[in-house]
């Protein structure tokens, strides 16, 4: 067989992997009630607020919509348009789905951008997907990683000829990654700003000096949503923290059992990275004739140096700006998939065989535990939901969780903190601890005239001795015991009119006449 015929026959498997392993990743979405995470069940809540906020009274008395172009308007926007044809259920369903698609299309892009038909190390993208972050639910910052990639991909793959069309398509994606998370857009602009130094030629002289004036209109929206906020940056992570969680690669660690799989996934990226450095210099192909090695330079070695800018903002940015927080945690996301392309090649037999291996078995190992982790919290977040009938339409709700990490060791995450959001979502009722509504980057705030009635401050709410605040109609409980204070006093002016076989989620309606 020719070489042609080899390359084509590789490329065929690999894409039949890349879809089998997307229909996988995908079935976790699709098969289980629930797609388990801390902050999504807000995300819901306020899509039905954006989508219907005309439509109910109680909405424009609790809220107003933030109408101004602030970050973190993508999930909320995308899920109300999916919301004219489906539940919020499904519509988040929907938006993950486009996510779980985006994300690993978005690593092979990339590294395909960079090395023409080598897809090898783009499958890590899989491990990556299901990570932390999205556990969390924030899902803007989610859909801003793979923006990321595309983005500088797409410069790359057109940085010989880039002309005014493409120099709009730039900056289209980058103001669509704004909407997504500014994080991205900062570390996306630096890094292709970076390579057209690093690539720097006389024969491209002009049109690389004149990329950051191309770029003015990526700088608008930014500059805007920063000149109105003050940056107050938050704690540093010691450098030590910093060293340990970024050699675990923590970020995609949602619970102390995957943390295997992390340093197991480290241990693949050094010994590429150790093949990568012998072929660089000719170790495989020894000169005879000049009986000295010889290092090869390629253009993707310019990720090297992007992999040594994302590590430098990693270790001095601080852990929250501008109200942003968990800036370190997302920052451990970059490096090792920026480095990538640096490391992509058409490796030799046996390595070849050996690498791919190792990576789909990480791949469907982090699948299985991810699904693990996935289905033991739908099925309990079932039973949460399961008394969403009870519940009057439009009222004012409160949730109360005294359990958020379920049977999983370290669990990083508190799914059930803002779980009262289905039921928000469902009954379209108000949350009063909607955290979103408390600050101004999301598109829904807090009516301000409500602070005047003594809208309450859940800031640091006790839940074991915080009284039920006035006017809520409904109190949710998850796990509580009946001989906490705060129960007697839930009590005294609610009745319980549902509670689920294990009794572990319970349900307060107002007494009438309080």
């Amino acid at each position: 067989m020719n070489a042609k015929f080899i390359g084509f026959l590789r490329n065929y498997v690999d894409r039949i992997l890349i879809a089998l392993m997307l229909v996988l990743h995908l079935l976790p979405i699709w098969l289980l009630p629930y797609y388990p995470t801390q902050d999504g069940p807000s995300h819901i809540a306020n899509a039905v607020i954006v989508k219907e906020y005309a439509q109910h009274d109680i909405y424009q008395e609790y809220f107003q919509l933030n109408l101004k172009p602030v970050p973190n308007w993508f999930s909320h926007a995308a899920m109300a348009l999916f919301m004219f044809f489906t539940p919020p259920l499904i519509a988040e369903k929907l938006l993950l789905t486009l996510y779980a698609i985006l994300f690993p299309i978005s690593l092979f892009y990339f590294v395909d951008a960079v090395h023409r038909g080598k897809y090898m190390l783009g499958f890590i993208g899989f491990i990556f997907m299901y990570n932390y972050l999205l556990h969390m639910g924030f899902y803007n910052f989610a859909f801003s990683v793979p923006m990321y990639f595309i983005a500088v991909g797409y410069w790359w793959k057109h940085r010989a000829s880039f002309g005014s069309r493409r120099q709009l398509i730039l900056n289209l994606l980058f103001i669509f990654t704004y909407f997504c998370h500014l994080v991205s857009l900062v570390l996306a602009i630096a890094t292709v700003l970076l390579l057209a130094i690093t690539t720097l030629r006389r024969s491209n002289l002009k049109s690389r000096l004149l990329l950051p004036v191309t770029l003015i209109p990526s700088y608008v929206l930014p500059w805007w949503y920063l000149s109105y906020r003050p940056a107050n940056p938050g704690n540093r992570w010691s450098f030590q923290d910093l060293y340990t969680y970024f050699i675990k690669i923590g970020s995609i660690a949602t619970y102390t059992d995957q943390q295997w799989v992390s340093r197991f996934l480290l241990s693949v990226l050094v010994a590429v990275l150790i093949y990568t450095f012998i072929d660089r210099f000719n170790i495989f192909r020894w000169d005879a004739a000049r009986k000295r090695f010889k290092l090869v330079f390629r253009a993707s070695d310019n990720f090297y140096l992007v992999f040594a800018m994302l590590m430098f903002a990693y270790f001095v940015a601080p852990d929250g700006m501008s109200g942003g927080g968990f800036i370190t945690t997302r920052l451990c996301l970059y490096p090792l998939l920026a480095l990538l392309p640096a490391l992509n090649q058409d490796y030799r037999r046996p390595f070849r065989y050996i690498l791919g291996g190792a990576i789909i078995a990480l791949v469907l190992l982090q699948l299985q535990m991810n699904v693990r982790y996935h289905k033991t919290f739908s099925d309990t977040l079932a039973e949460y939901g399961s008394g969403t009938s009870v519940i009057e339409h439009n009222k004012v709700l409160m949730g109360l969780s005294f359990n958020s990490n379920g049977s999983f060791t370290g669990n990083r995450t508190d799914v059930f903190g803002h779980a009262i959001g289905y039921y928000a979502a469902e009954t379209r009722g108000v949350d009063v601890d909607n955290y979103e509504a408390t600050t101004d980057y999301f598109p829904v705030k807090f009516n301000p005239e409500l602070s005047s009635r003594g809208r309450p401050d859940f800031e640091g709410r006790d839940t074991e001795s915080g009284e039920p605040v006035n006017r809520v109609d409904y109190i949710v409980t998850w796990r509580m015991d009946l001989n906490l204070p705060v129960a007697g006093r839930i009590q005294e002016q609610y009745q319980q009119i549902y509670a689920s076989d294990s009794q572990r989620l319970r349900i307060f309606a107002r007494k009438k006449g309080l």
